[in-house]
């Protein structure tokens, strides 16, 4: 924190016998203010820390799903270079583009339940 902007008051010199008890209280108190503060700090990095982790499992999504997409676009540019235009072979392929759809599907959907358990 920022000089002088702490929970833990600061210390005053020269004190009178009955400020001393008051400094005495002052003390306790500081004391239990350090530790509140110290919680706080902690409470605040845990949090910062499951944000980071939750930005990196959206981050993993995000490159699993692209994978996907990419491959399926790719299959799909293959099989049309390949039936050149045939609709009977075209339609044969159709069977091994709708597997790996599904097998996409599978794999995408068990990479994100991966994630939620980490």
């Amino acid at each position: 924190m920022p000089q002088g902007y702490g929970l833990v008051p600061r210390r005053r010199q020269g004190l009178s016998v009955g400020d001393r008890v008051l400094d005495k209280l002052d003390r306790q108190t500081s004391r239990e203010l350090r530790e509140v503060e110290g919680q706080t700090v902690i409470r605040v990095a845990e949090v910062r820390a499951d944000a980071v982790v939750q930005a990196a499992k959206m981050r993993e999504i995000d490159y699993l799903t692209t994978a996907a997409m990419t491959g399926q676009a790719m299959l799909h540019r293959w099989r049309d270079e390949i039936c050149g235009g045939d609709p009977m072979l075209h339609d044969a392929l159709k069977v091994f583009i709708d597997i790996a759809v599904m097998s996409k599907a599978d794999a995408l959907q068990d990479g994100i339940a991966n994630l939620r358990h980490r």
